[in-house]
């Protein structure tokens, strides 16, 4: 969802007019203007703090809202976007979601998101999700799954020849299942000088990542 929509969606359902809202997040009523007509993509630190203060929400939750069209009921779905909401106020621009890559003949791979750190263009991550690359390996319970899982990841990355500096693989903290095979991958060793994989277990519910680990 556009700032702009999701601010005039949010002056009508609390009948604020432009002038009250300006005053609510502390900017001009020019500032409002250009807002709503797209001029300002998204939101300042002051303007994101003041607007989840007005709406009573964490930061992390509004600015998901304004990033994305959360009306999938596609637990996974949401949870990415929560991240990468994350990594977006950890100071990372988010290039494309989901982050799609042809091959040949029609023949494309698809990974969660594609990101690129704010300032430093050369430090671009893929982002994808346990769960999304369960292709082959369908759930991990052992070490022996764990390096089937990674195995085939890999052989998914290196089809793609753009230049990104490595993977960030998303594992919900709040999924036993999903915890379980963190332990596994993350102590999973390669040796593989293309890019790194850092596997990272991140809590939704306080938006902080619990774990991570670099496979080396």
């Amino acid at each position: 969802m556009a700032f702009s929509t999701y601010l005039k969606s949010i002056r009508v359902e609390r009948e604020v007019n432009q002038t009250q809202m300006a005053e609510i997040l502390d900017i001009s009523r020019t500032a409002i203007k250009l807002i709503e007509n797209g001029s300002t993509k998204y939101p300042s630190k002051k303007v994101l703090h003041n607007l989840s203060q007005f709406l009573n929400e964490a930061e992390i939750d509004v600015m998901s809202n304004i990033l994305f069209d959360d009306n999938t009921k596609d637990k996974n779905e949401l949870f990415i976007h929560h991240y990468l909401s994350y990594m977006y106020l950890d100071g990372w621009n988010i290039v494309e979601h989901p982050y799609t890559y042809s091959i040949w003949n029609n023949y494309n791979i698809e990974f969660d998101g594609k990101i690129v750190k704010k300032r430093q263009p050369k430090n671009i991550m893929i982002v994808t999700s346990y769960k999304r690359e369960q292709f082959r390996v369908k759930e991990v319970k052992t070490r022996i799954d764990a390096l089937g899982y990674v195995g085939d990841l890999v052989s998914k990355l290196i089809q793609v020849i753009d230049l990104y500096r490595g993977v960030k693989l998303i594992f919900n903290a709040e999924d036993k299942e999903e915890k379980v095979a963190f332990k596994y991958i993350s102590e999973v060793q390669i040796n593989h000088k293309g890019f790194n994989i850092e596997v990272v277990l991140y809590d939704e519910n306080i938006g902080v990542v619990d774990n991570f680990k670099l496979l080396q």
